[in-house]
């Protein structure tokens, strides 16, 4: 446990289950689902904390040569904004990823998610505080390229939003202009409104650095 309370879990502790079935015979078990407050709780504790944020892998095998660096950077795009806006049905967290080599080159394309695996170095923190510290100012460089390169993938992001909402709301605000009576023109106005808001939310949505992987082929 990294903290003292488990979220939703009563100080006299609780049995649970998984199976329907098992909680209607057993009324002193409680029937976790993905909805359930003690999931859902577990899931934000994990998403929200530092925990696997950042890793250091060796890789043994595979096509990359002796010697290859690469830092994988995961970036979430998020738009802040009232939920009446509903900005997330043009623009939903998105994750950007990029793989850099030594010379900010991105492999992210070539290199899939699961196409990068090896041993990971979190149980000899000596030796990949060692490695690390050696190539601290490539790191940064590679950081500092990396959120520039996110930038550009970001704003087509945006302006793919952008235009999605466009097309959409502009067609709904042609029909309503074909009718002529008082409650379309008042839907017409407020759908205005709608995209006006809209137009100055989406741009500012924000990029956050939410993950790193650090790669190093012996």
């Amino acid at each position: 446990m990294r903290q003292e309370q488990f979220p939703g879990l009563p100080e006299e502790g609780a049995t649970v289950t998984f199976e329907r079935g098992d909680a209607l015979v057993h009324e002193d078990r409680l029937f976790l689902t993905w909805e359930h407050p003690m999931v859902r709780g577990a899931l934000d504790e994990l998403v929200g904390s530092d925990l696997g944020s950042a890793a250091f892998l060796v890789l043994e095998e595979g096509p990359l040569p002796s010697g290859t660096l690469l830092l994988e950077l995961v970036f979430i795009l998020n738009c802040v904004a009232p939920r009446e806006l509903e900005a997330s049905r043009y623009l939903p967290p998105t994750s950007l990823r990029l793989v850099l080599d030594r010379q900010g080159r991105d492999y992210a394309a070539l290199l899939p998610p699961g196409g990068l695996r090896g041993k990971s170095m979190h149980r000899d923190r000596q030796t990949a505080a060692r490695v690390i510290k050696s190539q601290a100012d490539l790191l940064r460089r590679l950081i500092v390229q990396g959120e520039q390169l996110v930038a550009e993938q970001a704003r087509e992001v945006v302006d793919q939003a952008l235009s999605r909402m466009r097309a959409e709301l502009e067609e709904e605000q042609q029909r309503l202009r074909s009718l002529s009576d008082g409650s379309a023109m008042e839907e017409l106005q407020l759908l205005e409104d709608h995209q006006a808001l809209l137009e100055q939310t989406l741009p500012r949505t924000r990029l956050r650095l939410d993950a790193l992987r650090l790669f190093v082929r012996v």
